[in-house]
């Protein structure tokens, strides 16, 4: 294949997924109960871009799920077909259009499931609650993170990505239930009471554990069993993992106070922040380490 075949092709998936990203606006604006554009321009709402920030994000990484094994396909054909090529092309977007619907299905579990002591809309939309932006934007770069996973790899097909999404989103719940269990303050409490910090604190564990769950699902579907087992191993391991990370880094890093006295009492930012790259870090050497 010549080069400006393929510039055409990479040239394609660009504007795919540019199509792809323009429709998820609009499946987000016709699924919520509210005006992105008008809450972001006119009311200069800072919790739902964070919120936001962290959607299309997931966009691109469902996205890249989608199209990564196709589009290396098509470059290593040795004839430029451009009926396959289509064909490759429309089932990318009905991957990435698929996944789409599920990562907005994921606003609302969050909003449910994990902090469920509250409403995570009203906090973003009428408290402009950033904290509560911080969590759904950690949830939705894992989701997306799961759902590229799912839909990445050979020998799965709808079902695999679907049932794989759904145990993701448990996983991402438990992890939830975890983290608050090992936490010492309320972190709904604190997340309610606009504790931005805690909520930042949370969105980063959030979005580590969904690059471990990314690790575990984007090999090549070899059985339910085999699948189901691998992924719950990585993922307990992940939770096993983080944990001593965030005891070590308190011990290590913050000598001289504790998370919770900076996340929780002095609202510190910069404690957060640290917290968030150290997981975030630790999970990117777990998905190349093993």
């Amino acid at each position: 294949m010549s080069i400006i075949q393929t510039l055409v092709i990479d040239v394609g998936y660009v504007v795919l997924g540019i199509l792809v990203l323009t429709l998820s606006k609009i499946i987000k604006d016709v699924i919520t109960p509210f005006q992105d554009d008008e809450e972001l321009t006119v009311k200069d709402n800072p919790a739902l871009g964070v919120s936001v920030a962290g959607y299309y994000a997931a966009v691109f990484a469902v996205f890249v799920g989608a199209f990564a094994d196709s589009s290396e396909v098509a470059n290593q054909t040795v004839a430029f077909d451009l009926k396959q090529l289509s064909m490759e092309m429309l089932l990318v977007l009905g991957y990435s259009l698929g996944g789409i619907v599920l990562l907005n299905l994921s606003r609302f579990i969050v909003d449910h499931l994990m902090l469920y002591k509250f409403s995570v809309t009203k906090e973003i939309l009428e408290d402009r609650n950033s904290g509560s932006g911080a969590v759904e934007c950690g949830n939705y770069v894992a989701s997306g993170l799961i759902i590229a996973g799912a839909i990445h790899g050979e020998g799965g097909g709808p079902l695999t990505a679907l049932v794989f999404f759904f145990l993701g989103q448990f996983v991402l719940i438990l992890y939830g239930l975890f983290y608050q269990l090992t936490t010492k303050y309320d972190i709904h409490k604190e997340i309610e009471a606009d504790n931005v910090p805690a909520g930042v604190a949370m969105g980063g564990n959030i979005i580590a554990i969904g690059i471990i769950l990314l690790k575990s699902l984007k090999g090549d579907f070899e059985g339910w069993l085999s699948n189901i087992t691998d992924f719950f191993i990585l993922a307990a391991v992940g939770f096993v993992v983080l944990f001593i990370i965030r005891l070590v880094f308190d011990w290590m890093m913050l000598p001289r106070a504790t998370l919770t006295h900076e996340i929780a009492v002095d609202r510190n930012i910069n404690a957060a922040y640290l917290e968030s790259t150290v997981l975030i870090g630790t999970a990117v050497v777990i998905f190349f380490a093993i």
